[in-house]
């Protein structure tokens, strides 16, 4: 106890430092993934179409309706078969375009009650996986995903500047407010 005593200031230090080693350990290791990186990743994909919108909130009445009108999906299966449809475009010049829909259409599933959690995330691991091997960026993949969409708005005759002009507007929130918080190339394996 003389010890402690007379060396009060070397056994706080000694007690500051390993709670700083932790809290690095700690940032280290939630750096690596989980749940948080999963949904920031997420919402730095789809917010190139959407802006900070996650369809995977949506109300199951919504989504099942966005589903249903947009695309013909009515159930897992339905939507599994347009997942999969659009991550076939892996490495193809429209794969930024469709597999940001892929992710976007798993979320809008998860809303909508055909996917539970563990099987959404796990699907949109699938496509990171495919976006992360064929862009190297968030910048990146957003010059590919507003040519891709342009593209398919001009081969569908849609010249309205609002609809082609959403990526650049949906840029500075995503810069300032998602991409900061999450790398391009981060997992959650």
């Amino acid at each position: 106890m003389d010890f402690v005593n007379q060396n009060m200031t070397l056994v706080i230090g000694g007690i500051a430092a390993v709670v700083v080693v932790l809290g690095v350990i700690i940032g280290i290791v939630s750096m690596k993934g989980g749940a948080s990186t999963a949904q920031r990743w997420t919402q730095g994909a789809i917010g190139i179409w959407s802006g900070a919108e996650d369809s995977g909130t949506w109300p199951a009445d919504r989504a099942k309706q966005s589903l249903q009108s947009w695309y013909g999906i009515t159930d897992r299966p339905s939507l599994m078969k347009m997942v999969e449809s659009l991550k076939g475009s892996a490495g193809r010049e429209s794969a930024s375009w469709d597999m940001v829909r892929a992710i976007d259409l798993i979320r809008m599933g998860f809303a909508a009650g055909y996917l539970d959690e563990d099987d959404c995330w796990e699907k949109v691991k699938q496509v990171r996986e495919l976006l992360q091997k064929q862009f190297t960026s968030w910048e990146d993949l957003a010059t590919a995903f507003e040519r891709d969409m342009q593209a398919w708005q001009d081969s569908r005759g849609n010249t309205d500047q609002n609809e082609r002009t959403r990526v650049q507007r949906n840029l500075p929130v995503l810069k300032s407010s998602i991409w900061t918080k999450v790398k391009f190339s981060a997992s959650w394996d």
